[in-house]
């Protein structure tokens, strides 16, 4: 369940019972909470009755002292908001429209995971071949369900529609697949130790819609900030990936999507490696982060259990915003191996354009 199909669109947020993000006291809208707008966000945050906007003063109190963001801009709203998406489980603006490079991080549970990776698109001419190619690694996701906030040991279900796609295009070079379906999600814990689960039924076709294929995708991702496990606290900079899943897909067309005709593929999969973000650049440093950053240096091994293949891929990317939400930015990544997405051996290094929501 990984990767994209290119589209932009508009994204609608909700907010339940009377939680306010962040951005509600950013009055100037310049990505940054100055000192009046601090003390005007920790007054209604302290009147507030709701207990999200408790956790935002904690984080907004803290944040106060150690002072991340550049001093005389005030805190970054987006820094803000990503510390507090780590420090609670539950998504307190879960996001209507998802658009990410993994579909695996559009849930009711992360509004915007700092290790999620945003679509990415990139365009490559060869000038002595006289040809040109377009990568894609997109996914979108639309929530059907409404989250529900609960207490520590609740579950939160949630029902998405999407549709995702990976490969290249151009000059008769045409490679990749496209997914579409459902994904059931759910999580359940007690604050600090949370486990999410998705199930997801797909249909499969390739990027010219020749192929034809069904699948079933399970993951399951389990959290704890304390060990930074798939999740950071407030304070925390980086946290370890280990996420397993099993895809099984039955392809009867194979197209362009580099699974071979009639063929039955059962894929036990893990992966694992670190994520981390970097502060923004502050007033007289080398302005070289100026809305911080986020990266990621994993492996992603699978087992298909019917033929005993195995795939494999190294990858290291990191995204760079260029304005102070962190949904547009370039990324810089090298990859080196082959996924169920990718069957074909590659070793890539790429500057990608990303879009995040």
């Amino acid at each position: 369940m990984r990767r994209a199909l290119a589209c932009l669109c508009c994204i609608a947020l909700a907010t339940p019972g009377g939680a306010a993000p962040f951005a509600d006291y950013d009055r100037d809208g310049d990505g940054y909470l100055n000192v009046e707008e601090q003390q005007h966000a920790a007054g209604a945050l302290d009147m507030s009755e709701s207990r999200l906007d408790h956790v935002r003063l904690a984080i907004l109190a803290g944040q106060q002292v150690t002072v991340l963001a550049a001093p005389e801009n005030g805190l970054l709203v987006s820094d803000l908001n990503a510390r507090f998406g780590a420090s609670y489980g539950a998504c307190a603006e879960p996001q209507t429209l998802f658009i990410r490079a993994d579909i695996a991080d559009a849930s009711i549970a992360r509004c915007q995971p700092a290790s999620a990776d945003g679509a990415r698109f990139s365009f490559n001419r060869d000038i002595e071949a006289g040809t040109s190619t377009g990568t894609f690694d997109l996914a979108i996701a639309y929530r059907l369900t409404s989250a529900t906030d609960g207490e520590g040991g609740a579950v939160y279900p949630s029902i998405l529609a999407f549709a995702s796609a990976d490969g290249r295009v151009g000059d008769g070079a045409n490679f990749g697949q496209v997914r579409a379906g459902a994904i059931g999600s759910f999580r359940w814990g007690n604050g600090d130790t949370n486990t999410l689960a998705t199930v997801a039924p797909y249909r499969l076709t390739d990027i010219d819609f020749r192929a034809s294929g069904f699948g079933l995708d399970i993951d399951v991702l389990p959290e704890n900030a304390s060990l930074r496990l798939n999740a950071r606290n407030a304070t925390q900079s980086w946290h370890l990936l280990l996420q397993p899943s099993f895809e099984y897909l039955r392809v009867d067309e194979a197209g362009v999507t580099g699974f071979a005709d009639d063929t039955e593929y059962a894929y036990a999969r893990l992966l694992t490696g670190v994520a981390f973000a970097l502060p923004a650049s502050r007033e007289g440093q080398v302005q070289l982060f100026p809305f911080g950053a986020t990266g990621r240096v994993t492996y992603d091994g699978a087992v298909d259990l019917i033929s005993g293949d195995g795939l494999g891929q190294y990858a290291a990317r990191i995204q760079i915003p260029l304005e102070s939400r962190g949904r547009v930015g370039v990324e810089f990544g090298y990859s080196r191996g082959n996924t169920p997405e990718a069957l074909q051996f590659q070793q890539t290094a790429d500057v990608s354009l990303f879009l995040r929501f």
